[in-house]
């Protein structure tokens, strides 16, 4: 990795310098290993544990606030905010962050028609009790690991 750039900016406008990129050079393994094959690795100086780095993320809270009764459910369909962020469809999880008026609600979540632009969320009130879900929160991480393919080891 000799003549680094000056620097690496990203879309959100942050910058790596180049003296950030020749700190990390040295823990980046371009050969890929037999550990995680055709995936690039990051070795970590700290503990000598080969990391895999993903190839495309994505992250959101989205808000959804509606009133939910027991048994009912909602679903959203949610668009990446980059359409070519990812080139297979990515791994998805989703949490809901959910609040009541009263008693301990209890919500359901997952996740359908995973594209690469996005993925339809849903949410069911499972509240033992007559629980009204007021607002919905909904936590996602999509990511890819490789180019060629969204899983790895």
């Amino acid at each position: 990795m000799a003549n680094l750039p000056v620097s690496t900016v990203f879309t959100d406008g942050n910058a790596l310098s180049a003296a950030d990129l020749t700190t990390l050079k040295t823990g980046i393994n371009q050969t890929y290993s037999t550990t995680y094959p055709n995936q690039l690795s990051f070795l970590s100086m700290s503990d000598s544990v080969l990391r895999p780095v993903p190839f495309a993320t994505s992250t959101d809270k989205i808000t959804y606030a509606t009133n939910m009764a027991q048994n009912t459910g909602a679903s959203v369909t949610v668009t990446f905010t980059r359409s070519t962020r990812f080139t297979q469809n990515p791994i998805l999880t989703l949490t809901a962050e959910i609040t009541s008026s009263s008693g301990t609600p209890y919500a359901a979540t997952c996740v359908a028609s995973v594209t690469t632009s996005g993925f339809t969320a849903r949410v069911l009130n499972v509240s033992p009790t007559a629980v009204t879900i007021t607002n919905t929160y909904l936590h996602y991480h999509a990511i890819q690991m490789t180019s060629a393919a969204a899983d790895n080891n």
